[in-house]
């Protein structure tokens, strides 16, 4: 045998062949045999076959392993350098897991990490060429569809979800099993059940049904986070239940002693950095007590809820008031704590983190974004399983009612959020908040005793809402005026288009309103209309498009101030009118989901501004702009007029809903309609359509709807009333000038029935 080949025979003997990963063998390359997955799997972004291993074979590695590090500890100085090899490899791990870098990926870490961003770039990366860390190919994605395609009438299915597909189909992209793994997580690994919080022992009448969820893992997924680097884009599933970050372990609720003896970390830094702590001055604030002033007010509003008469701005504030007491009281209680971080990280994973086709640059970044969303998930059932468990034993134990009530209601009104929320689910929060809420009074009613005051009052306001399957649908007719007024911004839209970051937002947002627009006049309206006597159908459709809403409204809509573009507030505008003609025209989805489409959160409750700022200055003299102010200048009477015309529309629409709701709650209503069981009242809904009619002849209700509202001033026959002469709808051309908006947000001529 020659020199080369005995060479080359011995470049493909290793002494760790027996115990190497099966792609190190299969590359005839050194394995570092590290724990779950090898060096050089990690390099090159590929599934190691460890992590397939059984837990035998494992400790047989270990064990492997252990006994090389002996033997090297007692061999010559040359077997030195391989155990010093071999503790640089560990080392170079133990920092990335220590660390939770992202070494191998482009993006910063999830938000669950407790590093900085920064950190993500460091020095730790396994291999010092970028190059190697990335893809030899990564399909680009979708393109957005430009303002320009507004007029060709597209249509956004109900049941069509971002799909992962859409990158890997020019390609045939193949995926390996663990990014197969991430992307099918909640399929594979997450089960939804329900089941009875109350004992037998405790159970009277209906049972307390919940939702709850359990986390499978397969025989190939390990808990063990002893040896879990924070390795690239493509870790396996089971990798997620091994995040430090997800550990919930803690001798007390709240501990403030770390902050005094946090230690500066100056790993990282580079030579002769200088270390400067930050300081800053904290100002004082005035300490409320949101108890107090929920109770006070809720003495005074007491009993106008309990007849019907309380307006709709008090109740608008008793829910602000009720929120400030709900995050007030999360500090104190271990179950509100972990709700209303249930409920955020469900808000996060639905809607601010959601992967699509608009937000996420490329096929890593999808993998990056699924996977942290699946981490999330775990973090949500982990705390939802704390609420749960702590509602059990509450409500088993007759304790803190009062608690028990806000958890349920909180749970309820979040649902949508839910990342494996279904129809089920949803209905079963529902009918929990009201079983919690009948349980208490029915006990504080046995034992002869006052029931807390919340819980009457919170069961008063379930029932008005619930009244809503009895207020009368709005004529739709207006949406197609509406739609072309969009579609007419969409040009204006196109034609400043700055390609700034927030004019691609903006049209983004566009074309989904659009999408959304066109679904809703062309398919929705005559489905549910055509179905008023199979309310199971209504229901499933209203979730899909409920749900569709919840998950694509954008937050910082609700946030609009006067240093906002101004086209952005016209498009703000552009949502919150659609919010408010989806709730006129299917005003039944509060008796299904008890909530409308606006948002719960707390923006969307408060309401710091009036849209007649918009009109009145903002739009003439706008402090920011995105676009050239000399385009601007050119739509920008065109703008005004636009912001008019939506100010009004929302404006005569949220004064219709006020009427229309003191109607419903009104003494005599109640009499003529009474709910004492809800349960069985639901049961007796078979026919909206014929409840609605049965309710507007015994009220006398009258109303003409307006199809125009570029045609039409607003009279007194526009708005409910209670007449026994039945108008006909009409076609009226008036002279319109939306120039000439008013403070009250009507114009001159239009008539306002709260100023009479």
């Amino acid at each position: 045998m020659s020199k080369a080949q005995e060479k080359a025979t011995k470049r493909r003997r290793h002494k760790n062949s027996k115990f190497g990963c099966p792609n190190c063998k299969k590359r005839r390359v050194k394995c570092s045999e590290d724990l779950p997955s090898c060096l050089n799997c990690i390099k090159h972004k590929t599934r190691c076959g460890y992590l397939d291993y059984t837990e035998e074979q494992l400790d047989e590695l270990r064990a492997a392993k252990a006994s090389l590090v002996a033997s090297a500890t007692s061999t010559s100085t040359g077997s030195k350098s391989e155990l010093a090899e071999i503790d640089l490899k560990q080392l170079t791990l133990s920092r990335h897991e220590s660390r939770g870098s992202y070494a191998s990926s482009k993006v910063s870490p999830p938000a669950i990490k407790v590093d900085s961003p920064a950190n993500s770039g460091s020095g730790d990366s396994f291999d010092s060429n970028p190059a190697a860390n990335e893809p030899d190919q990564e399909p680009s994605p979708p393109q957005d569809h430009p303002v320009e395609e507004i007029g060709n009438g597209s249509v956004m299915d109900l049941d069509q979800d971002f799909d992962q597909t859409h990158f890997l189909s020019a390609k045939n992209y193949t995926l390996d099993s663990g990014v197969n793994d991430v992307f099918n997580f909640q399929a594979q690994h997450v089960t939804q059940d329900f089941d009875n919080i109350m004992s037998a022992e405790n159970f009277e009448g209906q049972p307390i049904i919940y939702p709850v969820y359990s986390i499978h893992n397969s025989a190939g997924i390990s808990r063990d986070s002893s040896s879990t680097p924070a390795n690239s884009s493509f870790r396996p599933t089971r990798d997620i239940f091994n995040l430090s970050a997800l550990g919930y372990e803690s001798s007390s609720f709240v501990n403030d002693s770390g902050y005094d003896t946090m230690e500066l970390d100056t790993y990282d830094k580079l030579p002769n950095a200088m270390i400067h702590p930050v300081s800053f001055e904290k100002k004082p604030r005035t300490r409320v007590d949101y108890e107090k002033g929920l109770y006070t007010f809720l003495f005074s509003v007491g009993a106008s809820i309990a007849n019907g008469t309380c307006p709709l701005p008090d109740i608008r504030h008793l829910f602000h008031l009720w929120l400030n007491y709900f995050i007030s009281m999360s500090i104190r209680s271990e179950m509100m704590f972990s709700c209303l971080l249930n409920l955020t990280t469900n808000y996060l994973i639905s809607n601010c983190l959601n992967p699509n086709q608009r937000t996420v640059a490329g096929f890593t970044e999808l993998v990056d974004r699924t996977k942290q969303n699946n981490a999330l998930i775990i973090v949500s059932i982990k705390h939802y399983a704390k609420v749960i468990k702590d509602l059990r034993d509450f409500l088993n134990k007759n304790e803190d009612p009062e608690t028990c009530s806000t958890v349920s209601y909180i749970l309820s009104l979040m649902s949508i959020y839910d990342p494996e929320a279904t129809l089920n689910s949803i209905n079963c929060f529902r009918d929990g908040l009201f079983s919690v809420l009948s349980y208490n009074l029915n006990l504080a009613a046995k034992n002869g005793a006052k029931a807390p005051t919340l819980i009457p009052a919170h069961m008063q306001l379930m029932i008005n809402i619930e009244r809503s399957v009895y207020h009368p649908s709005y004529d739709p007719t207006f949406l197609n005026e509406f739609r072309e007024k969009y579609i007419r911004f969409g040009e204006i839209l196109r034609s400043v288009n700055s390609n700034t970051s927030l004019t691609q937002m903006l049209t983004s947002k566009y074309n989904e309103l659009y999408s959304f627009l066109n679904l809703v006049i062309d398919n929705i309206i005559e489905e549910i209309s055509g179905s008023y006597d199979n309310v199971e159908h209504q229901q499933k459709i209203l979730f899909k498009l409920m749900q569709k809403w919840a998950i694509s409204y954008p937050i910082r809509f609700s946030v609009v101030n006067a240093s906002s573009d101004p086209l952005e507030k016209i498009l703000a505008l552009f949502y919150k009118v659609f919010k408010k003609a989806l709730y006129s025209i299917f005003p039944q989805v509060k008796y299904f989901f008890l909530r409308d489409f606006d948002s719960p959160l707390m923006l969307d409750v408060v309401i710091t501004r009036s849209d007649f700022e918009i009109f009145k200055s903002e739009i003439d003299q706008p402090s920011n702009l995105c676009c050239n102010p000399d385009l601007y200048d050119v739509h920008k009477h065109e703008l005004k007029s636009l912001s008019g015309y939506l100010i009004r529309l929302v404006t005569f629409l949220q004064k219709r809903i006020m009427i229309i709701y003191r109607m419903a709650v009104q003494e005599d209503s109640k009499k003529l309609f009474p709910i004492t069981d809800v349960r069985k009242w639901r049961a007796s809904i078979t026919d909206i359509s014929r409840v609605r009619s049965d309710f507007a002849a015994a009220l006398s209700l009258s109303e003409v709807p307006v199809t125009s509202f570029t045609t039409t001033l607003l009279k007194p026959h526009h708005y409910p009333r209670r007449s026994a002469e039945q108008l006909q709808p009409e076609h009226t051309y008036d002279e319109v000038d939306f120039l000439t908006l008013k403070p009250n947000c009507l114009l001159d001529a239009d008539f306002d029935p709260f100023l009479q």
